[in-house]
């Protein structure tokens, strides 16, 4: 019996080396799965990240954007305000420029009225002078 001893126990050191590579070589296949799950899990988390990152510029572009827009008719509202400033004061001058213009006619109106009563008077009295003699 030794023998079929000696047999049975090496048959079964056979199939317990079988069995531990078989285990090993799962064990490798199912560590080597956990890790491709790992990598993917880590390349998605890094996907959106990046996503996330990405929309995080776009909105603080889109502020950017918003505020310059903003700004850009802050700018033009204060152009258009600043014309209309700069209108008004024109109407205002020329409207000053033409009473100013209308008092020197009448004062020139009055100059050459008062001029030419002077020089009425004073033909006048010359003419009384060479009557009286």
């Amino acid at each position: 019996m030794d023998i079929a001893e000696e047999k049975e126990r090496k048959r079964q050191e056979r199939r317990d080396r079988k069995i531990a590579r078989l285990v090993q070589e799962k064990t490798e296949e199912l560590a080597r799965i956990a890790q491709e799950k790992i990598d993917d899990l880590a390349r998605l988390a890094q996907e959106k990240r990046d996503e996330l990152v990405w929309l995080a510029q776009q909105r603080a572009d889109d502020l950017a954007r918003a505020d310059r827009k903003d700004l850009e008719e802050e700018l033009r509202r204060t152009v258009r305000e600043d014309k209309e400033d700069e209108r008004l004061e024109e109407e205002k001058l020329a409207r000053a420029t033409e009473v100013y213009t209308a008092a020197q006619d009448k004062m020139a109106a009055e100059t050459r009225r008062l001029a030419e009563s002077a020089r009425y008077d004073n033909r006048l009295a010359n003419a009384f002078k060479t009557l009286r003699g």
